[in-house]
């Protein structure tokens, strides 16, 4: 899974989240499931997938949830790249847990 994620951290900063506290006490809210909340609503139910990884990018903005950003900021546009590689890499990491 793959979204943008404010965490306080600088523009276009990455992370991979621990599937074991990335939804921890999210809430739900059935207007306004982004992917955390889905993921924190699964949770709950106890149907999470056996492997999950969640890559997220701080946005440089941060705007009304209503609104439709179209486009990235300079530091994100950035940080494309980078995440394109560390996706890869996560890919192989589970191909090999597969295979192992």
């Amino acid at each position: 899974l793959i979204d943008a994620a404010p965490r306080g951290e600088a523009p276009g900063t990455l992370a991979v989240l621990d599937p074991g506290q990335a939804w921890q006490d999210t809430g739900i809210e059935t207007h306004g499931m982004d992917p955390v909340r889905v993921l924190g609503l699964a949770a709950a139910m106890g149907e999470l997938p056996a492997t999950l990884r969640v890559l997220v990018c701080e946005p440089a903005t941060i705007g009304d949830p209503e609104d439709v950003n179209v486009g990235l900021s300079t530091e994100v546009a950035a940080a494309v790249a980078p995440a394109v590689e560390l996706v890869r890499s996560l890919v192989s990491g589970l191909r090999t847990e597969v295979v192992s």
